[in-house]
């Protein structure tokens, strides 16, 4: 989990102490996203911070804000499939500096703009920006994993992986009523509302550009029909796809564990561990004079 915020405008960008505190404020609200480095990069049109939490490529090779040419990324996620288009851009004579995801992706976007994102597997929220073009790109994954808020006033736009640090650096306006009700009926605020009336969440499988003719938002992918198929296939494909999304998620730099909880989900990840000879620290939370309903640590040691 990392974190990043900024500010991209279509006329030119003063920096200044002002705007320099203000993303202080809002680091520390990021720095427990990203607590293990801090990354900013500026020109005459951006403002950019970034907090990372490493996880591939423990080198500063991989820090952000990351420039390749006129395109600077800030990027929260992970690419379980980098290598697989890694070794791809090296054959059309791409050169890498990083062994991280990072790199991956900013190589993948200079070979195949937007259509790159097609070739993605993960869980990913990231911004883009080309000097050249004065053109940013948002985007975020198939299904929301990453948070991605954002907030445009006049020629700037403002961007956040969460709204506390959004808040540091734009000003969200009233308290949104009809979100309040969405939280209260449904347990979470449905897209593209926040909070804040001024805040929008980019939807999940969608694409923003931004430039000096204004914002376009598309969707670049759309939940596939499922097709019918017997009990005994969908149990084989399930459990196919299963072991291959927990296989995908062990690699890593640093050592990784398994929160448990006392539901189906992960104790399944738990079960195909074991049966992967894996042994991975599992963790639970719970705390003393809690309401049974809301206390899973007893059904999660059984």
């Amino acid at each position: 989990m990392c974190g990043f915020i900024g500010i991209v405008s279509t006329k030119p960008l003063l920096r200044n102490s002002l705007m320099d505190n203000q993303f202080s404020k809002a680091y520390l609200n990021l720095k427990s996203r990203g607590p293990d480095e801090k990354g900013i990069y500026t020109d005459g049109n951006s403002y950019l911070l970034h907090t990372r939490l490493k996880i591939l490529d423990l080198s500063p090779l991989s820090a952000q804000p990351m420039v390749k040419n006129n395109y600077t990324i800030c990027f929260n996620g992970e690419i379980y499939n980098f290598k697989e288009i890694k070794n791809k851009l090296i054959n059309k004579g791409y050169y890498f500096k990083s062994s991280g995801d990072t790199e991956v992706i900013l190589r993948a976007w200079q070979e195949w703009g937007e259509k790159m994102l097609q070739k993605l597997d993960g869980m990913f929220s990231f911004a883009i920006w080309d000097k050249k073009n004065k053109n940013l790109f948002l985007a975020r994954d198939r299904f929301g994993k990453k948070p991605l808020v954002y907030c445009i006033k006049n020629n700037n736009i403002y961007f956040a992986s969460d709204v506390r640090s959004l808040s540091c650096i734009a000003e969200g306006g009233e308290v949104n009523n009809e979100a309040i009700h969405s939280l209260f009926r449904f347990r979470f605020i449905h897209e593209p509302m926040t909070i804040y009336k001024n805040f929008y969440k980019l939807p999940p499988g969608s694409l923003m550009c931004f430039n000096r003719y204004g914002k376009k938002i598309r969707y670049w992918y759309h939940l596939k029909e499922l097709k019918k198929a017997t009990n005994k296939t969908n149990i084989k494909s399930l459990k196919y796809t299963i072991e291959n999304a927990i296989k995908k998620r062990l690699i890593s730099d640093v050592p990784i564990g398994v929160f448990l909880s006392s539901g189906l989900d992960s104790a399944i990840i738990i079960h195909t561990l074991a049966e992967m000879g894996k042994k991975i620290p599992t963790f639970t939370v719970g705390f003393k004079n809690e309401a049974s309903y809301y206390n899973e640590s007893e059904n999660a040691k059984k």
